[in-house]
């Protein structure tokens, strides 16, 4: 199944997702092998409740109708997760309102809801029954809480969307430095046997640094940050710290 918009990703992104749902699944008990041990049980568990055949035969019917449940909304949320970020870069590079965005979350919804659906439909019509009477609407309420936060985001960006313009249209700076250079420049060397240990770990993290892939969860712009040079200083400093160096 080729959910919307998934098919406009590059191939590597496409791969990515693959992946990460093959480890969904399997991190959350939810293989093929998972499921029909699941529908095992549920029926087993059914059979008891209909039989009334021990004292605890109304624990059973309540168990039989939780079986599965966490595991899918887990997968669901995480799923919905992964190709909405995938949206999220895709609208914040482009100068679309917040609504689009919101239908592109509405149908990724019913997309994930789908996919779920597929998983345990194949295996009997109890688990089938099952997941539209008691899966499917947990699942739901857990997408529609994320959707709502994730728009909420949206409408922010777009509120903001003239004050990010004026920021990129600010005149660059007549050089670029190193993040770590108005914390770490006119500091004294240490001794010879520290000082070349101390730049090794210095250039590490500068490495790192520049090499960066995260970004902040509002905006691309926000990747350039100013906080990012006081990460870097904290990361040089615990980094010395490990290494038993003297503290600049």
């Amino acid at each position: 199944m080729v959910l919307f918009l998934v098919s406009v990703l590059s191939e590597t992104s496409q791969r990515r997702l693959a992946v990460q749902w093959d480890d969904l699944l399997e991190k959350q008990k939810l293989t093929e092998e998972h499921i029909t041990e699941y529908d095992r049980k549920r029926n087993s568990l059914f059979d008891i409740a209909a039989r009334r055949a021990t004292p605890g035969w109304q624990h059973a019917k309540k168990s039989a109708g939780e079986l599965g449940v966490g595991p899918s909304v887990r997968v669901a949320v995480g799923r919905f997760r992964a190709i909405e970020w995938e949206y999220w870069l895709q609208w914040c590079s482009s100068s679309a309102p917040y609504e689009k965005y919101r239908a592109w979350l509405e149908r990724l919804k019913g997309d994930v809801l789908a996919r779920l659906e597929s998983i345990w439909r194949a295996h009997s019509d109890l688990s089938d029954r099952w997941f539209r009477g008691t899966c499917a609407p947990a699942i739901e309420k857990q997408l529609a809480a994320v959707l709502k936060e994730r728009v909420a985001q949206a409408r922010d960006i777009e509120i903001r969307r003239p004050e990010l313009a004026a920021r990129d249209l600010r005149p660059p700076a007549a050089s670029v430095s190193s993040p770590t250079d108005g914390a770490m420049m006119d500091l004294h060397e240490l001794p010879h046997q520290f000082q070349n240990a101390f730049e090794a770990v210095k250039v590490n993290a500068e490495l790192d640094y520049a090499t960066r892939g995260e970004q902040f969860p509002h905006h691309p712009h926000f990747a350039q940050t100013g906080l990012h040079g006081p990460t870097l200083v904290q990361r040089v400093f615990f980094a010395s710290s490990a290494k038993g160096l003297p503290r600049r």
